[in-house]
């Protein structure tokens, strides 16, 4: 495990050979799209890729829920030394420079609907994941736009994608005629015949993004391990990109890191 003593046990991994050290990362044995215990999850596949750049054997320590919290929990007893996926610069972590940008959809049978301010979401009847404890970007800035009546609330489930599969039937069946995911979420479950389209606007006024960056989060002091992570993302960008590609993640742009050799040329 990567603790305290990072720094030297890093400096040692990276002049090793393969498979020196032990890459013990976070996850959620149910988690599909991000993750699973067969490690189909396009997390799994992105920790292997960083594993193999780093030169480390890859371990999957299966978490019992998918509670942010548990994983910080994890993360910082020891239990493991990476979580993926975590929010860029997310409060008690440090985080990687963000491996992928993705956004809220509308998932609809027609995508028509590519806009909040889209004047036909008036005789529709969308289907939005959570409740009043728990609202999403998108049903906030429907709400403001007096929609409020139109939201077909379906409560959180304690399993991964349990809560969005419902939404999806829902809309094959009719019984809401949009729906509104998180993207990766949608490009998991998205069947033929329906089509998903970002929400528009990217950030709501006064300032309410749709969007996220998502990161590597390591432990605070774990500054070596960051920064090891950073040159294996720029070193496998274009491999890591080719998981979400195959994913069916959508995307926003996002910069490509720089390796810190091309930086000194």
């Amino acid at each position: 495990m990567f603790r305290t003593y990072a720094p030297l046990m890093l400096s040692l991994a990276l002049s090793a050979p393969a498979s020196a050290w032990e890459f013990a990362v976070c996850a959620d044995p149910a988690g599909l799209p991000y993750s699973a215990q067969d490690q189909s999850g396009y997390d799994n596949r992105i920790a292997a890729i960083l594993a193999e750049e780093l030169g480390a054997d890859l371990r999957f320590v299966w978490m019992p829920d998918h509670r942010s919290r548990t994983a910080r929990g994890f993360l910082h007893d020891g239990t493991c030394d990476v979580v993926m996926g975590v929010m860029d610069g997310q409060k008690g972590t440090l985080t990687s420079h963000a491996y992928y940008r993705t956004t809220y959809v509308f998932l609809s049978r027609d995508g028509a609907v590519i806009s909040l301010d889209d004047p036909s979401l008036a005789g529709k009847r969308i289907g939005v994941p959570g409740g009043a404890r728990r609202t999403t970007p998108p049903s906030i800035a429907l709400m403001r736009r007096g929609h409020m009546a139109q939201l077909v609330h379906f409560g959180a489930s304690g399993t991964a994608g349990e809560t969005e599969g419902e939404i999806v039937d829902a809309l094959l069946s009719g019984e809401i005629d949009l729906a509104i995911l998180w993207g990766p979420m949608a490009g998991h479950l998205a069947q033929d015949g329906l089509s998903a389209q970002p929400v528009s606007p990217e950030i709501d006024i006064p300032f309410l993004p749709m969007f996220a960056a998502l990161s590597v989060g390591v432990r605070p002091e774990d500054e070596a391990l960051r920064d090891a992570i950073d040159h294996a993302l720029a070193a496998r960008w274009d491999d890591v990109q080719a998981v979400f590609k195959d994913a069916g993640v959508p995307l926003l742009h996002l910069p490509q890191p720089v390796l810190q050799e091309e930086v000194r040329q």
